[in-house]
């Protein structure tokens, strides 16, 4: 007799998202964006990813807040779904032990220009990059090293598709990402 470990995809989608750190809800929509884990490069000074769930586990510990506080934390650091000229956007965190590098893919965001809000909180350093959605890097996109902070910045993307990558140097953060189009000015 076997057993059945999961009940259903979604139970098993939804425990590989806990344990990536990855977070969405109806505050911070990701419109066909995709969050995919990587491990990271052996020049990193980040751990290899953990040989037990346990060890991912224990990374949530050390967040600055709780798993379900995320979503709220990210809807007051970064505009989101309720803000005016909002596109998308994206939360969750980083640690060594589940997702110490993270790409996003919005493939659906149109050619444009948009305003990128990105924040942090946490004892680590999030590096993220941003680059069309075949990679290549956006004309005007800035590496942003956030370290308990929020920035914002202007960017002009040529073809539809953004590309964000994150990198956690040191202990387990939290992130937000807001994207929105950039104000028109008046004739």
């Amino acid at each position: 007799m076997t057993k059945k470990m999961w009940s259903s995809p979604v139970v098993l989608v939804g425990a590989v998202l806990a344990l990536s750190g990855c977070t969405a809800g109806p505050s911070q929509p990701i419109p066909e964006s995709t969050a995919t884990p990587t491990l990271p490069s052996p020049a990193s000074t980040n751990a290899a990813p953990a040989e037990t769930p346990t060890e991912a586990l224990a990374d949530q510990d050390e967040l600055p807040m709780p798993v379900s506080a995320i979503p709220g934390w990210a809807a007051a650091a970064v505009p989101n779904a309720d803000a005016e000229e909002y596109v998308t956007g994206a939360s969750g965190w980083l640690s060594r032990n589940t997702s110490p590098r993270l790409s996003i893919k919005s493939e659906s965001l149109a050619a444009g220009s948009y305003v990128l809000q990105f924040s942090c909180s946490g004892d680590g350093v999030i590096t993220a990059t941003f680059q069309t959605a075949e990679g290549d890097p956006l004309d005007a996109g800035p590496v942003v090293e956030c370290a308990n902070s929020t920035t914002a910045f202007d960017v002009t993307i040529t073809a539809p598709g953004l590309t964000t990558t994150m990198s956690l140097d040191g202990a387990p953060t939290v992130y937000a990402l807001s994207v929105q189009n950039a104000p028109t000015s008046a004739p």
